[in-house]
């Protein structure tokens, strides 16, 4: 194998409310990141998850990539030369991780063997890169760029031959976080911020509008847009979304008044939902002492996890409360806490965001968390008990 091990990883504690073990997996005096949960980024048996680490998010290019074996709790080294400002990215649950170098490489890395190779190289003057998402077959990639102008759009590359093509376009796809359906391949699901805006100079003046994001998927064969009841007028504007896995549904977050606590008047005791093609209107996932911002769904389709904040948003001197973890069964629609407190303070950067997911074999949730201050990636487990009692 070409991956150098090494031990970081501790068993913190049991959390109160679930009895789950929550482990530690980095605890190097640099800042790490589990990537992004709305395609986990873990190997098919749900061994090996990826981690990222920077030696500075903001202002360093180069960040490493690691990988941590939930089997034996231990961390290894994958690669040094990831370019830091371009999320990794995946077809979700699969072996393999795409990253960009400086040098303008996307690199393939196999999370269970350490194996790299050079896919192609783009070196298109005035490119900017946003995240990306892989088919299943692993013979295309779509990634968000900015094309000089600025020009919003989703690119998509053939992986074996670096040819690149035109996939969406619309002036406010400014965050398009394009997601390939990991199973059925059928649909690309792009985020649309109304209202977003451009200087005259082409920065980026406003990211959205009062409308809010929605929804919406590409029909990868033909290109054409297929609406979802994802957003204004059908719920609040949207948080963050991913695939349920092999239906082509779109399970995400919505908006609440974090003020007040009060939900969307269209879905009041939840910002938890489904919707998928043909849908008039969004499946509520009912759970009103939640208020989920991040979310990821089960490779099986049937479990989802949000970071949650629990019966407000701020405490009583006025300071976000860190999240919970609360897992969900979509059928029977039973749910309940895993982790009392990430301890994540979801500030601006990435860094301090949980993004969990629940790997491919349903041991456990991966997330981020900043609250030992350094920020690290933890697992908490998902024992037999606690999923047969959302059963």
């Amino acid at each position: 194998m070409n991956i150098q091990w090494g031990g970081e990883t501790c068993h913190r504690y049991r959390d109160p409310a679930s009895g789950a073990w929550v482990i530690q997996l980095t605890c190097g005096a640099t800042n790490n990141c589990n990537i992004y949960g709305e395609q986990p980024y873990c190997s098919p048996d749900g061994r090996y998850v990826a981690i990222e680490r920077f030696h500075d998010p903001s202002f360093e290019p180069e960040a490493m990539l690691l990988v941590a074996d939930l089997h034996r709790f231990r961390l290894g080294l994958l690669a040094r030369d990831v370019y830091s400002h371009n999320r990794p990215c995946n077809n979700a649950f699969t072996e393999f991780i795409y990253y960009w170098t400086v040098q303008d490489e996307l690199k393939r890395i196999s999370l269970v063997t350490g194996e790299s190779r050079v896919m192609f190289t783009d070196k298109a003057e005035g490119v900017i890169r946003g995240g990306g998402s892989v088919a299943p077959d692993h013979k295309h990639m779509v990634f968000g760029m900015y094309l000089p102008g600025p020009r919003p759009v989703v690119m998509r590359y053939e992986l074996e031959t670096g040819k690149k093509e035109i996939f969406y376009e619309h002036p406010e796809i400014v965050n398009p976080h394009p997601i390939w359906e990991p199973v059925t391949g059928k649909y690309v699901m792009i985020m649309r911020n109304h209202g977003s805006k451009f200087t005259a100079d082409g920065k980026l003046d406003k990211v959205v509008g009062d409308y809010g994001p929605t929804l919406f998927l590409v029909n990868v064969d033909t290109g054409k847009e297929v609406p979802i009841p994802a957003g204004q007028p059908h719920t609040a504007r949207i948080g963050h979304q991913c695939f349920v896995p092999g239906t082509n549904r779109a399970c995400f977050t919505a908006w609440w008044n974090m003020d007040t606590w009060e939900g969307d008047p269209r879905h009041p005791d939840t910002n938890v939902l489904t919707a998928g093609p043909g849908d008039e209107k969004a499946t509520p996932f009912h759970c009103p002492e939640h208020r989920g911002n991040h979310i990821a769904v089960s490779r099986c389709g049937t479990y989802f996890v949000i970071d949650s904040y629990e019966g407000c948003t701020w405490d009583k001197n006025g300071v976000i409360k860190p999240m919970a973890l609360v897992v969900g069964n979509l059928k029977t629609g039973k749910y309940r806490i895993l982790v009392s407190s990430t301890g994540a303070s979801g500030g601006g950067n990435q860094l301090t965001h949980p993004h969990p997911y629940i790997t491919t074999d349903n041991r456990h949730v991966v997330f981020s968390s900043d609250g030992f201050g350094t920020p690290h990636v933890f697992a908490s487990e998902m024992t037999p008990e606690f999923l047969a009692s959302l059963g």
